[in-house]
């Protein structure tokens, strides 16, 4: 099966999880993904163009950005794939429990503290928002049944989402610097009982 864009994107963040950029070996995409990350954790800042990715990854900048149109559209799909790939996230709709969540925020908190920086802040929230969403309305239903409406499901979603960003968020930029990711986690689990208490179980730990 031929390998696709999400494919390499991952094997990218597997192969260098600690975010160093690897010698050019022909993959661009792979190289350019790794570059970025190393670049926002060393220098602790989104501010890069493509072209300093690129000089980074040892590709032209012409290369770069056939395949990504900014600098902050790579650093984003880079961040994205190593929270799928850390997190174990399946297209089958099996997630994490909050624990995972908290440790993978806590293992990269300073890249995302970095990425709060700018525009790029934003971005990165709607596209994490959209990926873990669905997970959350299949957990809430999975607790609730069918004892509440499609709608109620969608509002609880939406509201435990934003929420939980707001906390990380929070967490990532003025928590101690000593924080574990325990401390994250007591914070997240607080907002989902407080959306389900009464309702069922909460997320597993």
């Amino acid at each position: 099966m031929a390998e696709t864009g999400e494919d390499r994107t991952t094997a990218a963040v597997e192969q260098h999880p600690t975010g160093a950029a690897p010698p050019h070996d022909g993959d661009l995409e792979r190289s350019l993904l790794a570059a970025g990350l190393a670049l926002v954790e060393v220098g602790g800042t989104p501010l890069v163009t493509l072209a300093e990715i690129a000089a980074h990854a040892g590709v032209g900048s012409d290369q770069a950005a056939a395949l990504f149109p900014s600098a902050n559209e790579l650093l984003v799909r880079a961040a994205i794939a190593r929270c799928v790939h850390e997190l174990r996230v399946s297209s089958t709709g099996a997630f994490p429990p909050l624990s995972a969540y908290a440790q993978h925020f806590s293992r990269h908190r300073e890249f995302y503290r970095a990425m709060r920086i700018g525009e790029v802040a934003a971005l990165l929230d709607a596209r994490m928002a959209a990926l873990v969403a669905p997970f959350i309305a299949e957990q809430i239903r999975m607790v609730v049944g069918s004892r509440v409406s499609d709608d109620v499901v969608g509002t609880m979603t939406a509201e435990i989402t934003a929420e939980s960003f707001e906390a990380t968020n929070g967490w990532i930029v003025d928590g101690p610097g000593s924080a574990g990711p325990e401390s994250l986690y007591v914070r997240l689990e607080a907002i989902v009982l407080s959306h389900i208490e009464g309702l069922g179980t909460p997320f597993g730990r």
